[in-house]
């Protein structure tokens, strides 16, 4: 049996890296008060957690793609125009580092979720 100074902490996901477990836990609070003190909705976790996963993947999208585009303008500035296999290479260097992001900004959120945003960021 183990003592209460043994027992390991409890927490979604498994980990608490850079406070993405209570920021969500937060933005979860604030979206199921917002539906109980607003007299026409419903209080409702699940959709709680739907809006806060929306809104989070959607932000980590936007700035995946400013993190794209200031990449490849960076990488590529003065060196326009260029051959194919430059812009290639530096297409694919700015996608990894704009997708990196997306991915540990999503970190925790289902896969299967976020899998729709990280479509739209590879288009």
């Amino acid at each position: 049996m183990k003592s209460c100074t043994q027992i390991e902490n409890k927490n979604l996901f498994g980990v608490l890296e850079d406070g993405i477990f209570f920021s969500g836990l937060a933005a979860l609070v604030q979206l199921y008060v917002q539906a109980i003190n607003s007299p026409d909705m419903t209080p409702n976790v699940q959709n709680a957690w739907d809006t806060f996963v929306k809104m989070k993947s959607l932000g980590a999208t936007r700035e995946a793609v400013e993190i794209y585009e200031a990449e490849m303008a960076s990488q590529l500035n003065d060196k326009l125009p260029c051959d194919n296999e430059v812009l290639h290479r530096s297409h694919q260097i700015a996608f990894q580092n704009s997708e990196g992001y997306f991915m540990t900004e999503t970190a925790g959120i289902s896969t299967n979720t976020t899998e729709k945003y990280l479509d739209k960021l590879k288009v």
